[in-house]
């Protein structure tokens, strides 16, 4: 039988561009595979606007990769028994059901594909869960892949199953990739000269959130911000979630002097934002990656579960956040948190780190 070496990936959730898009890049450049995207149901009825179809396709064409839209289970089991050996990465797979269509193609996958699970966020199922998580999830959700690869060292991600230890790697976030071999994967981001302001990020559809009072407080108080800056003659950027996407779904009356900031998180230039708020968020991660001083939003009843950023300043008002508005202070230590100083790691590290892994399933 004739060799036939698949580098695979599975993209469900429309934040899993984000995750794999590196990694697809890689396999094309560094590992010498022209890579397969898989593309569930699921995905295709969550991206409403087609933007991530879009980057999807413009990374496809830039690595030569084929796309395949996911039709049944069948079809995906009949594509993947073509090969002989490779992998297929996820960066949303688990046992719960808004992974179920990924869970499902790990499990049918031949034994003479790797399977790999990527920690997708900070905050994320499987690894390290807010207690939000846990009361709807439980305290762990289990994998169906051979390999998982996280952010930080196994023992500190305290939901991961003990069973599953002997299957973690601590590889690093991807989003810290950001060069190939052949390509700097940031050269979509805009470089100019643009007047320095301060971005709020949103993730209103969180559970974390729970009742609509927390999700209104906050968009109250950012109101308050930026009729506190436009006074002063400024503008404050806004950052929906990709995926959840409530401001621009919600059609919220924005401000006038609120600069939307919605393209992929590789194509925003961070390093020009004088300061970042967001509650708890992966995107706190991309920006203090970028040296950007960050606070995180916490309800003032305190029922949005911040534990896992102490290391952060809070805001719980208006005022707090008008007060690092005009004075940030950039004091959050990797000396001081084991979490931080594993993940703000440096970036050549965690590109040979994955290079080296997806090489080696290639064997």
């Amino acid at each position: 039988m004739k060799t036939k070496v698949i580098g695979g990936f599975v993209v469900n959730l429309l934040q899993d561009v984000n995750i794999l898009r590196p990694l697809i890049y890689i396999t094309a450049d560094d590992i010498g595979i022209n890579p397969l995207i898989l593309v569930t149901k699921a995905f295709i009825q969550r991206d409403k606007s087609q933007t991530w179809m879009n980057e999807l396709q413009s990374i496809s064409d830039d690595t030569q990769a084929t796309l395949m839209i996911m039709d049944s289970l069948i079809d995906v089991w009949q594509e993947l028994n073509s090969y002989t050996s490779g992998f297929l990465v996820s960066a949303s797979e688990s046992d719960l059901h808004s992974h179920k269509e990924t869970h499902e193609i790990f499990k049918v996958a031949p034994s003479c594909i790797s399977t790999v699970t990527l920690q997708h966020g900070f905050e994320c199922v499987g690894f390290l869960m807010n207690k939000h998580h846990q009361k709807h999830h439980g305290n762990s959700v289990g994998f169906a892949s051979e390999y998982i690869c996280g952010w930080t060292p196994k023992e500190l991600q305290r939901n991961l199953r003990q069973l599953q230890h002997s299957r973690y790697y601590n590889l690093g976030p991807t989003a810290w990739l950001k060069y190939t071999s052949k390509r700097k994967l940031t050269s979509d981001v805009e470089d100019r000269s643009v007047p320095q302001m301060g971005i709020v990020c949103e993730n209103l559809h969180s559970v974390r959130f729970g009742e609509n009072c927390s999700v209104n407080l906050f968009m109250q108080q950012f109101f308050d911000l930026a009729e506190y800056l436009d006074a002063k003659g400024k503008q404050i950027a806004l950052r929906p979630h990709p995926g959840g996407q409530y401001s621009i779904n919600s059609e919220a009356s924005l401000p006038k002097n609120v600069v939307l900031v919605n393209q992929p998180s590789y194509k925003v230039n961070w390093q020009s934002y004088s300061f970042g708020i967001s509650a708890p968020s992966s995107v706190l991660f991309d920006l203090m990656v970028n040296k950007v001083p960050v606070m995180v939003w916490q309800d003032q009843q305190q029922t949005i579960d911040i534990s896992q950023h102490a290391f952060l300043p809070v805001a719980q008002n208006a005022k707090d956040m008008i007060s690092f508005a005009e004075y940030p202070l950039n004091i959050a230590s990797s000396f001081r948190n084991q979490q931080l100083s594993a993940i703000l790691r440096d970036n050549d590290e965690i590109t040979s780190n994955y290079i080296q892994f997806l090489q080696i399933l290639c064997t």
